[in-house]
């Protein structure tokens, strides 16, 4: 399972300028807000020396994302491998049903490693194991993992969910779920709304359509 680091990775959402502020507030612009999120590097293309990275759709769809593109504020998608190198790209696709979102990473010096996505959804009361950047609990060689178990489908608003019981806050939107095979079978996007230590996770289902989808 150690090997699975290799995929994650840490994104930092940097604004030119604070988007929050209003024009004349000269303390508010003194300030910069702090974005940051779990991904998981799901396609890699050697050739054309690029990634994918799958994380949550309201990570790329943010409030202070949406007033940086409405005030014409530049904003970066940094993202940063376990090892401590960086690349830059920009979100692709978001899910219309699902909370997931693809960024596109443009580089050259490409050292990224793709998860291998599982052919097979995982079973009630299976071990899994998470990576995750929870509160920015990032750096070179440091990544936070969990341990748990998958539990279920649950249906919130009309959308289907799977269940682990993992902890997750701010910064592990993202945060990819393995099998004991070390295979991609979950993405953490929210946890329950009153306990914590409950994850939603995208569907196995809707990662496996990702094969598919992703122009290599």
């Amino acid at each position: 399972i150690n090997t699975t680091k290799d995929s994650f990775t840490f994104i930092d959402i940097k604004f030119e300028k604070n988007p929050s502020c209003e024009e004349l507030d000269e303390e508010c612009k003194k300030t910069m807000p702090e974005l940051t999120a779990s991904g998981v590097i799901i396609a890699k293309n050697d050739i054309k020396n690029n990634s994918y990275i799958a994380t949550a759709a309201h990570v790329c769809n943010n409030p202070l994302i949406l007033k940086a593109f409405e005030k014409r504020i530049s904003i970066i998608f940094e993202v940063v491998d376990f090892y401590g190198n960086q690349y830059y790209g920009e979100p692709i696709f978001t899910h219309k049903f699902h909370d997931l979102c693809l960024i596109k990473i443009y580089d050259n010096k490409n050292f990224l490693e793709g998860a291998k996505i599982s052919n097979k959804p995982p079973k009630y009361g299976e071990k899994i194991y998470s990576l995750a950047a929870p509160l920015s609990t990032f750096n070179k060689g440091l990544l936070p993992q969990f341990e748990g178990f998958y539990s279920g489908k649950l249906k919130i608003g009309g959308t289907e969910s799977d269940l682990y019981t993992i902890p997750a806050t701010f910064g592990s939107s993202g945060a990819p779920v393995f099998n004991e095979d070390g295979e991609l079978i979950g993405m953490i996007h929210s946890v329950t709304k009153n306990f914590h230590q409950l994850s939603l996770s995208i569907p196995w289902e809707v990662l496996d359509e990702l094969k598919d989808m992703i122009e290599y």
